[in-house]
């Protein structure tokens, strides 16, 4: 993978970044977006993200809620209540998330998140 460049959004969460064409991932706040082309027919590519906000309960192998802490790699983290319950946001793409317990570290990969998806996390 080679860096190609970034930038920050403005008040709007609008920004831009110069790229030969070619075929990139996206990463914004941990989540990729893969095969974004940019070509000579479509110079101006625009990429619509959405960030979600996931609202789960991480539980052990009975069922029973169980305090964690839970981070999207590069993103957002937060600790599970009592029950197990947690809300997170997240970015449109492909996340890494993992939960951090007594029990120990467990980390799932590759967690698609879009308008198509719906997260249900046990762990």
């Amino acid at each position: 993978m080679q860096w190609i460049g970034g930038a920050a959004t403005d008040a709007n969460g609008t920004y831009a970044i110069e790229v030969p064409y070619g075929t990139y991932d996206l990463y914004v706040d941990g989540a990729v977006t893969r095969d974004v082309k940019v070509s000579a027919s479509a110079a101006d590519k625009v990429v619509d993200l959405t960030r979600f906000t996931v609202t789960a309960r991480v539980t052990d192998t009975t069922g029973a809620g169980v305090q964690a802490d839970v981070e999207v790699l590069g993103g957002d983290q937060t600790s599970t209540d009592a029950l197990g319950m947690y809300t997170l946001r997240v970015m449109e793409g492909i996340n890494q998330l993992c939960f951090t317990s007594v029990m120990g570290t467990n980390c799932e990969f590759n967690v698609l998140f879009d308008d198509k998806t719906v997260a249900n996390f046990s762990k």
